[in-house]
């Protein structure tokens, strides 16, 4: 008649009986506690991953995964070390690669040249 398992009917029935009406309210889920303070990861993306020994000059999920493993002791998986980023409201933006040929794709004559000379 309600739509749902019996177990929910009875789910609801016991909060009422036990709190009334206002039992029934919706309840906010905690689920469960950072492991690491998010403050720290914001810190750390605020510098260059070069200050923590790591050889590349921006942050990627590869390498705050291991920063996050290495120096804060906690072994999210990947997938997890992107969202959590989002979370934060931060992005890993990295420069797209530019095509520096003239237009039309045709390469300087004279670097041609060069090309053949080796």
């Amino acid at each position: 008649m309600l739509g749902t398992y019996h177990s929910h009917v009875r789910y609801w029935l016991d909060r009422f009986n036990s709190g009334g009406p206002e039992a029934l309210k919706t309840r906010k889920q905690l689920g469960a506690k950072p492991k690491i303070d998010p403050d720290k990861i914001k810190e750390a993306l605020e510098k260059p991953p070069r200050e923590f020994s790591y050889p590349v000059e921006a942050w990627t999920v590869k390498i705050l995964h291991a920063y996050i493993r290495d120096h804060l002791g906690v072994n999210y998986h990947p997938s997890y070390v992107y969202e959590l980023i989002h979370k934060l409201g931060s992005s890993l933006i990295k420069p797209k690669t530019r095509d520096v040929r003239p237009p039309g794709g045709d390469v300087d004559k004279n670097f041609k040249k060069t090309l053949e000379n080796f």
